[in-house]
This record gives structure tokens, sequence and C-alpha cells, in this order.
């Protein structure tokens, strides 16, 4: 999280998982997933044997940028990428077909990837017979493979292009993961470094549905009602959002407009919330901007757990979160003051009912907007 936070870097279904992007996002600009999503956080050590086909998708970060993770687990040899048979693969490793299992995930149509595990097969030189073997399969396809060696963050990896897209694969013990190029970093990341056991760690619970798109988006319009006409001479303007796209502000918290939105699994957990459940007002008036954000149905303490969750984050970085308190227009404002080795910043709070809260980036956008903002009585 010391990288995320110092970069500035935001929280993250989607196509499926054997989907890639020509172009793939790099992996500094992919907001990555919350620290409570660490596969090494939880689990005992256990050996290969013990670790079933579904248990290797609980090695996977349990999110990524607030997009839920979606996997698929399939005993036995198929098409982990369609067009690339493994069975030969299979026998020149020594073992049968059924020995290997595969785990298809996405979390996004940008961040998906596979996961083969060759059970019983000799650890040396997996990753190299793991790509002749798309080497191979290449050649009959007329065409040659492109491959070089890569290093990611001391993991050795190999980049080789799949009919048109950059890929890298790695090896973990007797895996073999293959994810687009630009987020394989961010991922490989989450997992345990070479040598370390894996743990004993359950695949997650099947990913929340995405609502139908126009049904959430008017569920998020209806924010507006916390908004007043404004001075008779400039009238507020707003756009809403929901999910993840909202959570992943793709900005900086170097960026003076931008929102912490730091929201992790554990939040999601303790609202009893999914990703899908969060709804974002985007407000402008004049030329200053605040936030309203609901999360969930809202309720006692919605405010103070997402705060909760911003300062842990934000400690956990090796930064400091100092909490206040402000009265703007009457109101009765919460503060945040965050220090990072980039700078120190204030956003401040109004909370709505304990059914949602506005969020303010700047001194001047509160100042301007917070007297057209209406606080249910209580």
């Amino acid at each position: 999280m010391i990288a995320v936070i110092a970069v500035g870097l935001l929280l993250m279904g989607g196509a499926g998982a054997a989907a890639q992007s020509p172009s793939p996002m790099p992996a500094a600009s992919i907001p990555v997933a919350s620290s409570s999503a660490a596969p090494t956080a939880s689990g005992v050590p256990a050996a290969m044997g013990d670790l079933t086909c579904a248990d290797l998708a609980g090695l996977l970060p349990r999110s990524v940028s607030a997009w839920p993770l979606v996997w698929s687990a399939v005993e036995g040899a198929t098409e982990p990428i369609p067009g690339y048979p493994v069975v030969d693969l299979a026998t020149s490793l020594g073992i049968s077909p059924a020995d290997i299992c595969t785990v298809t995930f996405h979390y996004n149509e940008v961040v998906n990837g596979t996961i083969l595990r060759f059970g019983g097969a000799d650890q040396a030189g997996l990753l190299d017979a793991y790509i002749e073997d798309v080497r191979a399969t290449t050649l009959k396809k007329g065409f040659s493979l492109q491959a070089q060696p890569l290093d990611m963050a001391g993991r050795p990896a190999i980049e080789v292009g799949r009919d048109g897209f950059d890929r890298t694969a790695w090896q973990i013990k007797d895996m073999i993961f293959e994810m687009p190029t630009g987020p394989a970093a961010l991922v490989s990341a989450y997992l345990p470094a070479d040598g370390v056991p894996l743990p004993q760690v359950s695949p997650p619970p099947p990913a929340p549905t995405e609502p139908p798109a126009m049904k959430a988006l008017g569920r998020c319009a209806k924010l507006y009602k916390y908004l007043s006409d404004g001075n008779g001479t400039i009238s507020p303007a707003a756009s809403s959002g929901f999910g993840p796209d909202v959570i992943d502000q793709t900005g900086s918290l170097l960026d003076p407009t931008a929102s912490p939105a730091i929201m992790t699994d554990g939040l999601f957990d303790k609202l009893g919330i999914s990703p899908f459940d969060v709804c974002m007002m985007r407000v402008t008036y004049g030329d200053t901007e605040a936030k309203i954000w609901q999360l969930g149905k809202g309720g006692a303490g919605t405010l103070q757990a997402y705060l909760d969750d911003v300062t842990a984050t934000v400690v956990a970085s090796g930064g400091t979160v100092v909490p206040g308190t402000d009265k703007v227009a009457k109101q009765n404002v919460t503060t945040l003051t965050v220090t990072l080795p980039t700078g120190t910043k204030t956003y401040s709070y109004l909370n709505l009912g304990d059914k949602a809260f506005a969020e303010f980036s700047t001194p001047d956008d509160i100042k301007q907007i917070i007297p057209i903002i209406k606080v249910p009585r209580k």
C-alpha cells in the first residue's frame, strides 16, 4: 500500500475472463486492491497437494480497485487461452492431462488472466517449457513468437505476443500465471514471493452481481435531493455514477480535486454491501466541486466507517491522519488532514443524515457549495 498511496493511485463486472485488451493499461496507472485483499494476510502454509484447484483462486487479490474477483476453476487440460491447447505440453512434462487444472479470472476487461497448475510436473524449467509450447502452437498458426524476459520486482517472468496481444507469464512452484502485460506486475505483487510457502486460503465467494445500469443510475440520481437550486444566478450541475467506475477515479492524492476514495473490502464487509452498491454524485457549482457519496442504503455510522477506512489505509502506507471538526455555514463538518511524503492535504465531510455524505477537497469548495446542500432534519 505504500507504493499505492505514494504515487497517489486510488481504488478501481467486466468482460469474460479470456478477454484481452490490445493496449492494456500500464501497471502504474491501474489502481490496486486494498491491503485487506492480500492473499498472505490469512491462512496457514500448505503443501501444493493440499490446495484444490479452486483454492488457487484464494491466492489472488480479492479485488482490484473495487472490481471484485470473478473466477472459475476447471480440472483437466483445457484451452486456458483460446486456441492454445496444453495437452501436448502435459505429455512432454510426463504428466497426464487430468493432472492439469486451470483457474480463469478477471476483475474487469483489462485485468484478467489464467493460472495453470501442472500437478506432478518437474518445477525446474516449467516456465521455459510452457513458453516453448506457446511457441510451437504459434508456429502451427503460421507465425513466429516474440518472447523476452522481464523482471517483476525480483520475480522472473517472460513476455510473449499472443495473436497481437502482449502477455506476461511467470511461475510459482508448479503453477504458471499469465496475464496481459500491464496489470501482470500489479497482481504479481500480491502473490507469495518465490520460496515462501503458499498459504491455505479458501477461494473467495462468488462476485456480487452488477445491477442493470439504468436502474442503478436512477437510484444514484436521487442524490440530487440533497441540493437546493443555488443562488438564482448559478445553479448546481450534477452527474451520477455507481460501482467501481466511480470509486476508481484514476486520480491522485496530488490532484487538488481528487477524492481519497479509499474503499477496501473491509469497509464493504463492515457495511454489508458490495462495490456496486456505491453511488456518487459529482456536483459542480460555478468553479467549485463536491462529491456526494451514498454507500448502500446508508445507516448510522456510514460516514465514520468510511473515515476509519481511509485512516487505516493511509496509516498503513506510512502516512498520518489527524481528524478534526469545523463549522462552515452553521454546519458541523468533519475533517481529515492527511500527511504523506508528498505533502499535507485536508479533506472535509458533511454527514447527510447518516444515509450519505458530502466530500470537499478544497476550502473554497466547501465554502461555496455547503450553503446549497440540504441536510435532512433528524
